[in-house]
C-alpha cells in the first residue's frame, strides 16, 4: 500500500496495469494530486462483502439522523 493510506482506514484496493484504487475512510486531508469520489451505498455495500477483512460498517461516528415510529 502506499504510505499516504497510513492515515487512513482500507477498506478495499486494487490495481489495474499501472492504476491503484481504494475505498478509505479517511481520517485526514487527502494529498491534492488524488482523484477521489463520494462511493454509492451499493459501492460501499459490496466493497465490505469483497473483502472479509474490512474494518466493520459499525463505528463510533455511526450515528442515526432521525429516528421515529413511522416507516415509509
Amino acid at each position: 500500500l502506499p504510505p499516504e493510506l497510513a492515515d487512513h482506514t482500507v477498506v478495499e484496493t486494487r490495481l489495474q496495469g499501472r492504476q491503484f484504487q481504494a475505498m478509505i475512510r479517511p481520517k485526514a486531508p487527502l494529498p491534492a494530486d488524488w482523484e477521489s469520489a463520494e462511493p454509492s451505498l451499493e459501492e460501499v455495500l459490496l466493497a465490505h462483502l469483497r473483502s472479509p477483512d474490512a474494518p466493520s460498517l459499525y463505528t463510533q461516528g455511526a450515528r442515526v439522523e432521525a429516528e421515529g415510529t413511522q416507516a415509509a
